[in-house]
């Protein structure tokens, strides 16, 4: 479902937010000033980032035609700083892009079994052609420490790189 949206964001690595606003979003603003279709815009001038969001009036215009003039204003733009990290990203905002579903998996850890049935889901929904995506949040990957004997090691002449290559 298309929800009227659009973001374009624009990556300026070092950059202030006083200079994104001046430098690029003001910039990207004014070349949208006067497209047809734009019901309002939002934006955030941050450390390193430009983010606008354009809400499209969908109930009287052709969102399609309003994202092509979106796209032809971006491309209008072209006093932006020439060491920005890309070109502004539009990127059309719809419901695939939001969680329709959320799923807690609680309980004890014990042996690490609720981890292996979380991933267990995890890969169950993966192959299921309608899921975009899973997205584990407070999962921990499982990992390992190896302590290093040093005197078997020098006996063997083995070195920490070929132990962590054996790994």
């Amino acid at each position: 479902v298309d929800l009227g949206m659009v973001d374009i964001d624009t990556i300026y690595n070092g950059a202030i937010g006083e200079e994104i606003e001046t430098e690029i979003t003001k910039k990207i603003e004014d070349e949208l000033r006067g497209i047809k279709g734009i019901k309002n815009i939002t934006s955030i001038s941050q450390t390193n980032r430009s983010k606008i969001v354009i809400k499209i009036d969908i109930d009287k215009y052709n969102q399609d035609d309003v994202v092509e003039d979106i796209q032809a204003a971006l491309q209008k733009v072209s006093d932006l700083p020439s060491d920005i990290d890309s070109d502004p990203v539009l990127t059309e905002i719809n419901t695939e892009e939001y969680a329709v579903v959320k799923i807690a998996i609680l309980g004890p850890n014990d042996k690490r079994q609720r981890d292996a049935f979380a991933e267990l889901v995890a890969d169950e929904l993966e192959d299921i052609k309608d899921v975009l995506e899973v997205e584990k949040n407070g999962y921990a990957e499982r990992e390992f420490s190896v302590l290093l004997d040093i005197n078997k090691m020098n006996q063997f002449y083995v070195g920490t790189s070929e132990v962590v290559s054996a790994l």
